[in-house]
């Protein structure tokens, strides 16, 4: 029987792969929430809360009840929105969940999200004032996806131009072309392998 003739080298490449592949593997079906604050971290670690800021207002967004999503659920959310300047604001926030399906290693073309929802609250604040909007979804989440929610700015209301001279399409700023948003959330649905047995 001949010797195997496998350098070092080579031993070493096939394990950095293996160890890349296997990253890669936990990270796409990951069944906790990947979102900070959806499990109670053991160190008691804090974790900055993604924000999208607009027109001077501050927006955040958090799962009701620090409730951990799984399929099936139907989510509800809670936006807060803060208004750190002295004068009022007034403004839309999109607010829209996605999900994206595991991705295939043996594919070259990343999978895209598929929006399943999509939500656009009015925000009316007083100088300096904060509210919170419950939003219920009234979707059920889809299995052994990533999902992703999003928050992004919709028209603002240009407070300092006079209502009567100007309708309100041309009283509203920033409504020509979509604004970036941010990830406020991001989960997987995918069962836990203690769920998968049950």
């Amino acid at each position: 029987m001949k010797a195997s003739h496998i350098t070092r080298p080579a031993l070493t490449t096939v394990a950095l792969v293996a160890l890349g592949t296997a990253t890669l593997t936990v990270m796409t079906f990951w069944a906790g929430p990947m979102e900070a604050g959806g499990e109670p971290d053991a160190n008691g670690a804090s974790y900055a809360r993604p924000k999208l800021v607009a027109a001077g207002v501050e927006i955040t967004l958090a799962v009701k009840d620090s409730t951990v999503l799984r399929a099936g659920d139907q989510p509800v959310f809670e936006l807060t929105a803060s208004n750190t300047d002295c004068r009022p604001a007034e403004l839309t926030v999109g607010v829209t969940i996605s999900a994206l399906a595991p991705v295939d290693r043996l594919s070259r073309t990343p999978s895209m999200p598929a929006k399943l929802w999509q939500c656009d609250q009015s925000v009316a604040l007083k100088a300096n004032e904060t509210k919170i909007f419950t939003l219920s979804a009234g979707i059920a989440l889809p299995t052994n996806r990533v999902i992703l929610v999003t928050l992004q700015e919709g028209k603002t209301l240009d407070k300092t131009l006079p209502e009567g001279s100007l309708d309100n399409a041309t009283r509203t700023t920033g409504n020509l072309s979509p604004k970036p948003g941010v990830v406020a959330l991001s989960f997987s649905t995918a069962a836990s392998p203690r769920q998968a047995k049950g």
